[in-house]
């Protein structure tokens, strides 16, 4: 990713046609801590590319994410890893899945649920809608 691609002023991303499966141009929305982390890196560095080696050349992802997770001493961790952590924390969180759809860069409703990792803790608590709605509607505890 080049520095020209990021939009400052509308917090974006610009993506080319070329750079994504669907060929086509996409705006990565950007939230504030990622704003205030490439601010911070941009007063740093020198290069054209965002992220980049130690001499500038930009970093090949499967081959360079192999040599940082292992330089972290992470064990198995995919960079795919982090589009379903960000999925599931966003539907966790209350988004819908439409908005995580159009996050991820989703054309098909249908990938989106592929990505999603729901929480036992979420799932029990959606459980207990049905709890309190029995107990709205007949005004007494559990059946039994």
């Amino acid at each position: 990713m080049r520095w020209a691609a990021i939009d400052w002023k509308a917090r974006t991303v610009n993506g080319e046609p070329w750079s994504s499966k669907v060929k086509r141009h996409r705006a990565v929305p950007l939230n504030d801590e990622a704003l205030a982390v490439l601010k911070a890196w941009r007063r740093r560095t020198r290069f054209e590319f965002v992220f980049t080696n130690e001499i500038g050349e930009r970093l090949r992802e499967v081959r360079d994410w192999t040599k940082i997770r292992r330089a972290a001493k992470v064990e198995s961790f995919r960079f795919m890893d982090t589009r379903h952590h960000t999925a599931t924390r966003l539907i966790n969180e209350g988004a819908s899945e439409y908005l995580a759809q159009k996050i991820l860069g989703h054309t098909d409703g249908r990938m989106t649920p592929r990505y999603l990792k729901a929480r036992e803790t979420k799932l029990h608590e959606t459980l207990a809608i049905l709890d309190r709605a029995y107990i709205n509607r007949t005004g007494r505890g559990r059946p039994g």
